[in-house]
């Protein structure tokens, strides 16, 4: 499916708040974590899971899987993926790097990530270390550090563990920074060479042009985020052919990648096949000045709460900002993990915002981010945050 007029109108006379789903009275200041889907995206998924529900067995048995391929195809173009590789779907960015990790672990080495990886794949990662019958081990970083201490610390760690895999963040959820990656692969390959490598790059899809990292054995990336696809969307790629398949292998589990991903039961090929509308979007979006958008918006309002608070606009070494988020430290004590939760509620109801926070070396920070919907407005609501949660 292509876009619509309709679509293409709203875009170039920048009417891009009615892509979405109307707001409700939540400003949604934090699209880095549950990105909004475009309604449009909606409506192809809708039509596509009435013409699965209407013959079901023709659906699964004969049609779906060229169509996946197909899907899965234009995503790979919308991310420049060379043509050695192959995309394919799965829910999310967290599934994907387990079943990366699953596949690549051995006895013979730990699974090694840092502290700023997502607490979701860290969880995992320890849970699934022992039924591969390796350990977990992690590199403590500075959470704000440089990328040249940041590069130094990992390659210690790989020096001093030689890990079967190392799981490393394009972007680091926790504090908006973007990782040295690209340096970081040719010398893990140099110092490590049996080592596999693994970049979790759940927001890198949409935010970067020709986002996947050279090198790595898997890259895997949400469509759910930035890309606005629906919900339980992502993608990993490798090396087309190879013997990469899902732990939990269906019908194609034993062909060669990215068909071994193509049938796993009766999951959501609905969201899967109207991805590549996203894309399409997406790149009408970008190139009517999304990118100009995004950035400004949170240049304004980043540098509004920095004065009001009277703290530094952004903490984070230069060069090392994601594009599309911002981290500011909130003049507050620091909190707990708990509590970081308990204040974001407080913040959605006394404030109508959502926002997310973190901790990290003794301060507590608001991450925000943004998409084509945002305004100013959603964020200069916040102002107030740190004197409503200064008794919290």
């Amino acid at each position: 499916m292509t876009l619509t007029p309709e679509t293409r109108e709203l875009i170039d006379t920048r009417e891009w708040s009615e892509l979405w789903q109307p707001a409700g009275d939540i400003a949604l200041a934090n699209h880095g974590s549950y990105g909004r889907t475009f309604l449009a995206v909606r409506t192809l998924h809708a039509a596509i899971e009435v013409e699965t529900d209407q013959d079901p067995a023709r659906f699964f048995r004969y049609d779906h899987h060229d169509r996946i391929e197909a899907a899965a195809d234009e995503i790979g173009e919308f991310l420049g993926v060379p043509a050695d590789h192959a995309v394919a779907f799965t829910h999310n960015a967290s599934t994907a790097v387990l079943e990366a990790v699953g596949a690549y672990a051995t006895p013979q080495g730990p699974i090694l990530t840092t502290n700023l990886g997502y607490g979701g794949i860290r969880y995992g990662l320890v849970g699934l270390a022992p039924r591969l019958a390796t350990s977990y081990e992690e590199v403590e970083l500075d959470s704000i550090g440089d990328a040249a201490s940041i590069g130094d610390a990992v390659l210690e760690a790989v020096e001093q563990y030689t890990p079967s895999v190392i799981v490393l963040d394009q972007i680091s959820s926790a504090t908006a920074m973007r990782l040295p990656v690209e340096a970081l692969i040719p010398a893990i390959r140099a110092l490590s060479p049996e080592t596999r490598i693994v970049i979790d790059a759940a927001h890198a899809a949409g935010m970067e042009r020709d986002p996947v990292v050279a090198g790595a054995d898997a890259w895997v990336s949400n469509l759910h985020k930035w890309v606005c696809a629906s919900t339980g969307t992502a993608v990993i790629v490798t090396e087309r052919g190879s013997d990469m398949a899902p732990a939990f292998r269906s019908w194609t589990g034993d062909e060669a990648f990215p068909r071994s991903f193509t049938w796993i039961g009766t999951d959501a090929k609905a969201a899967y096949l109207s991805a590549p509308l996203a894309t399409q979007i997406m790149d009408r979006l970008i190139a009517a000045g999304l990118d100009e958008h995004i950035t400004k918006i949170l240049h304004d309002a980043g540098d509004e709460l920095a004065e009001a608070w009277g703290v530094s606009p952004d903490p984070r070494p230069e060069g090392s900002a994601a594009p599309w988020m911002r981290l500011i430290e909130m003049p507050i004590r620091s909190l707990t993990q708990q509590e970081l939760n308990g204040a974001s509620l407080i913040i959605r109801n006394q404030l109508k915002t959502d926002v997310i926070f973190t901790q990290f070396q003794g301060s507590t920070f608001i991450r925000l981010s943004a998409h084509g919907y945002n305004t100013l407005g959603d964020y200069e609501r916040l102002v107030e945050a740190p004197s409503v949660l200064s008794s919290y």
